[in-house]
């Protein structure tokens, strides 16, 4: 059974790796597509995988599949970000039962939860405690882990007030998040989604510039940039 390093994007995990020395096709067409945000090379990739039986990793299924919700997400495909969910979290519960790391499944099942429930209150109201859910066993097994304060921080940006929501608060984790990790673009156009919730719509543009002028093919960037009227 392959076992992988997860290290988000998003969310989220922008890349998978495996703990061998040599990287394989499916996971170097991963990387590539989860790097540019193409669609086609991560098909590809699930296409290679599920050719291998018995072997196929259910884990590196769903971390593909939930590239391409995010890909849906960041394209406002709200049909592709919830048919896409459901499929990564279907592989993902096979996953756990295969016996995969509780860590790595719970931080994809966290990320796919918390798009699906983007998608309309009935949505919100089902996957939303999900992700919470999800947080909780991530947060359990590591605290201070990258993928624990990301998550923790997109749900206080997104959450309803009622049930905890809070863009500043989101908005001081995210900057802490951004200054650990510098090269998490993730991170960076999270808090620049912050800053513009809180009224800070420049500093949040000119983040969000700096961002794209670095990686010209982030979609997430681009659909952020739109969203606070640029």
């Amino acid at each position: 059974m392959k076992r992988m390093i997860m290290q988000c994007f998003i969310p989220i995990i922008a890349a998978v790796a495996a703990l061998s020395a040599e990287v394989s096709a499916p996971q170097g067409l991963l990387l590539r597509g989860a790097a540019s945000y193409d669609s086609t090379l991560l098909k590809e990739a699930i296409r290679i995988e599920n050719g291998n039986g018995g072997e196929k990793s259910r884990l590196f299924l769903a971390t593909c599949t939930w590239r391409l919700q995010l890909i849906a997400f960041a394209t406002d495909d709200k049909k592709g970000v919830v048919r896409y969910g459901l499929q990564a979290l279907a592989l993902l519960d096979s996953a756990e039962i295969e016996g995969e790391d509780a860590f790595s499944v719970n931080v994809i099942r966290a990320y796919v939860n918390q798009l699906i429930s983007g998608t309309g209150v009935k949505n919100g109201a089902v996957y939303g405690p999900r992700t919470a859910e999800n947080l909780a066993i991530v947060k359990k097994l590591r605290p201070l882990s990258f993928e624990a304060r990301y998550i923790e921080s997109v749900n206080l940006l997104e959450m309803p007030a009622f049930v905890g929501g809070n863009p500043g608060r989101a908005a001081r984790q995210l900057e802490a998040l951004v200054r650990d990790y510098p090269d998490s673009s993730h991170a960076a156009v999270m808090f620049a989604r912050a800053l513009a919730r809180t009224g800070k719509k420049e500093e949040a543009a000119e983040l969000i510039d700096k961002v794209l002028k670095a990686d010209p093919a982030n979609l997430l960037a681009m659909k952020a940039l739109k969203e606070i009227g640029r």
